[in-house]
């Protein structure tokens, strides 16, 4: 399972999911992020070799892939240049590829979130470091930062963000700048089963990135959840989890 920006290798899945249906789930951290050693200019390609290296030292020739928010791209990477390994691909809440010149890519975004991509996109690091790292650490620092979350999950996820920005901004302002630029492969290499989550109301990922996602894969089907990008989407997610695994929902 590959987390999303910013994360870490504590981003999961709660609530006795992987233990219902039998899954043994690997996480680690992305370039940068938490434990892991920063990868300047990595691209989101790069994810395939990181996961076949983890997979060869675990022993494991095949396994289902899922990716989260912008985990989500490296998942398709992975399927993508890994064939003979990827039995089945999710993901969650994926971004389109920047570079597509298919995609009205701002289309229905938030203009602060427009500024960031063009900010990643331009390779200004140092404003990536000094304004949005920054206001993600001032937002994570507030007393509740994810009011719309509870219990379990609440908790997982700030500690997976924590964790992932604990060191310094290094992984995050790389993994914004990898996303803004062509991801190395094409929609039209992976040929595991995918299904692709949305949020009916993730004004970050607009429909038109999912649509353009279901279009490109060969073998693709849109699944939705309702709640915006940060939300409870437990109930999509298990169902997703037992079609990876291939066990009754």
């Amino acid at each position: 399972m590959l987390h999303g920006c910013p994360g870490s290798r504590y981003l999961r899945h709660i609530g006795g999911i992987y233990e219902r249906h039998q899954v043994r789930g690997i996480t680690y951290d992305l370039p940068g992020y938490g434990l892991s050693t920063r990868r300047p200019g990595h691209r989101v390609v790069d994810a395939a070799e990181d996961v076949a290296l983890i997979a060869d030292q675990l022993g494991i020739d095949e396994f289902a892939v899922l990716g989260i928010s912008a985990g989500g791209p490296r998942a398709l990477a992975v399927a993508a240049r890994l064939p003979e390994r990827v039995t089945r691909c999710v993901t969650e809440l994926c971004p389109a590829e920047y570079a597509a010149s298919d995609l009205d890519f701002f289309a229905g975004m938030p203009e602060a979130e427009v500024a960031e991509w063009e900010r990643s996109a331009a390779h200004d690091a140092d404003w990536l470091a000094e304004h949005d790292f920054r206001d993600l650490v001032a937002w994570l620092n507030e007393p509740d930062p994810v009011p719309e979350l509870s219990g379990e999950l609440h908790d997982m996820l700030l500690q997976a963000f924590r964790e992932g920005i604990a060191y310094g901004p290094g992984g995050f302002v790389d993994d914004l700048i990898s996303l803004s630029v062509p991801w190395g492969f094409t929609l039209g290499e992976v040929k595991a089963p995918t299904k692709v989550m949305a949020g009916t109301e993730d004004e970050g990922i607009p429909r038109q990135h999912t649509e353009w996602l279901v279009a490109g894969i060969p073998d693709a089907e849109p699944v939705w959840s309702p709640g915006g990008h940060i939300a409870n989407h437990t109930a999509a997610e298990e169902r997703l989890i037992a079609w990876l695994a291939g066990t009754p929902s």
